[in-house]
């Protein structure tokens, strides 16, 4: 489960790209950073999962009106200051959440 985003990323980019991945037959996946020998297109269903339910869970508290925030807070996912000092501002679980609602 992604955990934080670059700046600039759309999560709803990334859920059409692994849809047309999930459609190709394959098993083997070669990821930079991790690697499945086996099972890459199960793993990849189950990203596409998560990813589809994050979207419209969040979608569904940025459309009552929650801050950024608080969304982070009903959907799990936490804040990491090192991260975000690390990489100078350029990778946040913040992002992951901005990457839905700056694009509704």
């Amino acid at each position: 489960r992604i955990k934080f985003f670059r700046k600039g990323e759309i999560l709803k980019d990334q859920i059409e790209s692994l849809q047309k991945l999930v459609k190709l037959d394959f098993d083997t996946l070669f990821c930079s950073h991790n690697p499945q020998l086996t099972g890459g297109k199960e793993k990849l269903i189950r990203k596409l999962d998560y990813f589809q339910s994050l979207y419209e869970s969040v979608v569904y508290h940025h459309k009552a009106g929650l801050s950024t925030v608080e969304i982070m807070k009903k959907v799990g996912v936490k804040d990491d200051v090192g991260i975000v000092l690390l990489t100078f501002n350029d990778v946040s679980p913040r992002y992951l959440i901005t990457s839905i609602t700056d694009y509704l």
